[in-house]
């Protein structure tokens, strides 16, 4: 596995395997302390695609726009520390990996099939894996370690993106299509509620995310054309987890 960002996601996995067997319920207490964090997510992603034909003079630049709405699936696992703020208030900070299941598609109509046109066709934007790093204020009523604990919390990180981005022209008998890669910038904000006791809690978190990736290939002329596929994505997402003490 070369790639780093999924070699941090099996260590942020590993760490809570190794840790698990060695819980201890001292976590949810006043002082706070280690926790590890599983869960599952669903997110509602709207992404608006903007593909840009840009082949110099006279007639610069031709703009097509798409928009797709999906649901995109993830497992997220993570590790944090949380201490005791004041009576009744703790501050928490984690690290966590997120691995993603589907992508959000649609169909490009384009403008035509002329050399200065956006050709229309098929595109598919796929998240694959994340690195993340939240911090939570949450408040703590009643005994240590027991009753609703409701949280906000605000996350960055760094994503892991693929597109895929088809197109033809009947006329000239072409087809073909652009694949790249890039690692954006996510950010993540939103509130929780933690449920359950010292041994082990539930955890519900609805955030909203709010992330953007650009790849552009070409020179610019009509013989070497510059395309820009540029995208904008806006998620809501609930994730269902389990939380557990791994020490002091």
């Amino acid at each position: 596995m070369s790639d780093p960002f999924a070699r941090s996601f099996v260590a942020v996995v590993a760490t809570m395997s190794v840790a698990v067997p060695f819980a201890v319920p001292s976590a949810f207490a006043a002082e706070g302390g280690w926790t590890a964090r599983a869960a599952l997510q669903r997110s509602l992603s709207s992404v608006d695609y903007r593909k840009t034909v840009d082949v110099g003079p006279p007639a610069a630049v031709t703009v097509a726009g798409d928009r797709a709405r999906s649901p995109v699936d993830a497992l997220e696992a993570s590790v944090g520390y949380r201490f005791s703020a004041t009576p009744g208030l703790y501050l928490a900070a984690e690290l966590g990996g997120a691995l993603y299941s589907r992508d959000s598609a649609g169909f490009l109509r384009g403008t035509g099939y002329g050399e200065r046109d956006v050709w229309p066709g098929a595109w598919t934007l796929g998240k694959r894996f994340a690195l993340s790093l939240a911090a939570r204020l949450g408040y703590a009523p009643g005994p240590p370690g027991n009753g609703v604990s409701p949280y906000l919390f605000a996350e960055t990180g760094r994503l892991r993106v693929d597109m895929d981005a088809k197109h033809v022209n009947p006329a000239r008998g072409i087809a073909g299509q652009r694949r790249a890669s890039d690692t954006v910038t996510p950010r993540r904000v939103g509130a929780g509620v933690e449920f359950g006791d010292a041994g082990g809690r539930f955890d519900l978190r609805l955030g909203y995310t709010a992330w953007e990736a650009a790849f552009g290939v070409g020179g610019g002329t009509l013989a070497d054309p510059r395309l820009d596929y540029r995208f904008e994505a806006r998620e809501w997402g609930l994730s269902v987890g389990w939380v557990i003490a791994i020490g002091d």
